[in-house]
C-alpha cells in the first residue's frame, strides 16, 4: 500500500491492515481495480450518499506501484474523475490533511476543501472535507 493510504487508514481507524480496506469496499455501490502487468495498482470505489440529489463519496487506495507510473496514472485518474462527475451532481470525500499528494491530485480535477474534520481515532488529527459540486459549465 501506498505510504499515504497507509498514513490516512491509520489516522482513521488505527490500522491500515485488509479490515479497513474491506470496510471501504464493504460500504461501497461500486469498486474497481486498476492493474498493472496482474499486480494491482490502485483500487478505488464509490458510494452513492443520495440518489435524489446524486451524491457520491469517492475513495482510492493505491499500491507503490503507481509511483512507477505517475504521469500515466494521473492521467487515468483523472479520467475516472470525470466519469464520476458525469455521472454525479456532487462528490464528496475526507483526506488526511499530511496526504498532500492526493489533495493536489483532487484539486486538480476540481475539488476544493470544504472546512477542516476530525473523523478519526484521534480526534487531534485533522482531515479535510473536499467537495466537488457540478456547476453549468460542467454539463456535457
Amino acid at each position: 500500500m501506498h505510504p499515504g493510504n497507509i498514513a490516512e487508514l491509520n489516522a482513521l481507524f488505527g490500522s491500515a491492515d485488509k479490515d479497513a480496506l474491506m470496510q471501504s469496499i464493504n460500504m461501497s455501490d461500486e469498486v474497481y481495480a486498476v492493474t498493472i502487468d496482474g499486480q494491482v495498482a490502485a483500487i478505488f470505489g464509490f458510494r452513492e450518499l443520495s440518489k435524489l440529489t446524486k451524491r457520491a463519496y469517492p475513495w482510492l487506495i493505491c499500491s507503490n506501484l503507481i509511483n512507477e507510473y505517475g504521469i500515466i496514472f494521473l492521467k487515468h485518474f483523472k479520467k475516472i474523475m470525470k466519469s464520476l462527475q458525469n455521472r454525479f451532481n456532487a462528490l464528496e470525500c475526507i483526506i488526511y490533511s499530511k496526504n498532500t499528494e492526493v489533495i493536489k491530485m483532487l484539486e486538480w480535477v476540481g475539488f476544493k476543501i470544504l472546512e477542516e474534520v476530525y473523523p478519526g481515532i484521534d480526534p487531534s488529527v485533522k482531515f479535510y472535507k473536499m467537495v466537488w459540486v457540478r456547476s453549468d459549465r460542467d454539463v456535457h
